[in-house]
Formats: C-alpha cells, sequence, structure tokens
C-alpha cells in the first residue's frame, strides 16, 4: 500500500490509479473488451507493468465463488500461494475501525455492499483455518456489531481517529472506479457522437 506498493493487484474499473511508476499493475478480467486496454498500453511511450491473471484462474475463481471476488481476496490468494504466512492489514476494516473504504480516496464508497459482506466470511474463513491472519486488532468484533466492536476498541486501547470529511463529495455518488482509463474514455466518445 502506499509507497511500499511493488505489486497492486486490481480490476479494470481502478487499474488507472497507481502511486509509482515502478508497481506491477495486476490486473483481473473476465471482459473480452479489456484485452483492448492491455493493448492500448503496450502502445504507449511509456507504458505502465501491466499483468493479468491467467483466465482460466479468473473464470475458476468467478465460477467458485456465490459473489464477484475484489482484487483484495485476489491479493489474498496469491499472497497464500507464496508465503508460508500471511498477516492481513486494511482488509475488512471500515469506518468503524478509523479507515476510508479506500485510503487513498475520501468520497469512495464500496462498490456492493452485499458482495463485500459475502466476502468477509470467506476471509474469516480462511483466518478461522489459519490460512491468514487479521493483523489488526478489533476486525471480527467490528463486523459482530457495534458494541462488540466498542469493547474491544476500548480493550485495544484504540486512539480516536478523525476521518477527513467527505463533506465535498456528492451525497448520491456511486462507486465507479477512480479513474476512468483512456480506451474507456474514447469509447464513451464514440458512442455519444
Amino acid at each position: 500500500m502506499g509507497r511500499k506498493t511493488t505489486h497492486r493487484v486490481t480490476n479494470t474499473q481502478n487499474w488507472g490509479f497507481h502511486e509509482s511508476e515502478d508497481e506491477n499493475l495486476i490486473i483481473h478480467f473476465r471482459a473480452v473488451s479489456s484485452v483492448k486496454g492491455i493493448f492500448w498500453n503496450g502502445a504507449q511511450k511509456k507504458p505502465w507493468k501491466l499483468f493479468a491473471f491467467e483466465p482460466d484462474l479468473v473464470e475458476y475463481i468467478a465460477f467458485s465463488l456465490d459473489f464477484m471476488a475484489t482484487s483484495g481476496l485476489y491479493g489474498i490468494l496469491i499472497a497464500m500461494h507464496r508465503c508460508a504466512r500471511v498477516d492481513l492489514y486494511g482488509f475488512q476494516v471500515s469506518t468503524e475501525h478509523g479507515t476510508l473504504y479506500h485510503y487513498y480516496d475520501v468520497c469512495d464508497i464500496p462498490a456492493n455492499q452485499e458482495r463485500d459482506s459475502s466476502e468477509y466470511l470467506a476471509v474469516k474463513a480462511l483466518a478461522d483455518s489459519g490460512l491468514v491472519h487479521f493483523a489488526e486488532p478489533c476486525i471480527v468484533e467490528c463486523h459482530d456489531g457495534k458494541a462488540a466492536c466498542a469493547a474491544c476498541k476500548a480493550a485495544s486501547h484504540f486512539a480516536p481517529v478523525k476521518l477527513p470529511s467527505d463533506a465535498k463529495c456528492d451525497p448520491k455518488r456511486e462507486s465507479r472506479g477512480h479513474q476512468e482509463v483512456p480506451w474507456r474514455r474514447n469509447r464513451h466518445h464514440s458512442h455519444s457522437g
């Protein structure tokens, strides 16, 4: 995350966002139209370090779960294959924990709250099995309810965190990704003209 990011797992809606030219962007996608973006990137003077998940793996994950896996879950799966121990930071946290949905965008909101709840149960099952570890306190308790969350935070000596104001954000906002990538922008213009 942030300046320490070497590999950023992302989707086609958000892969325009990165914090360093040195990041490796690893995308998961199911739409054939996204392949156009890979070719567009390769034709640029300074292409991003862009990699894609193997399509059969993406299809397997898509049809094995009853929800659409987030980039975070893809990242967890990669880590489980490469690392002896996987400690999760920033996963399944919320404003209850004193964090933004995405650390880099005060106006961002969950794209699919129901999906996020289903994914929490999958990640919690991995943690309950000892395959991954929530490295931050109170993740489970804050999902169990406000009272359990407050008690855990008090016992863990959480310092109150003042989140940035979202007063300038559109109150009717919808999650649409963080940057529209150029080949999509071109496509929108050709369809609207």
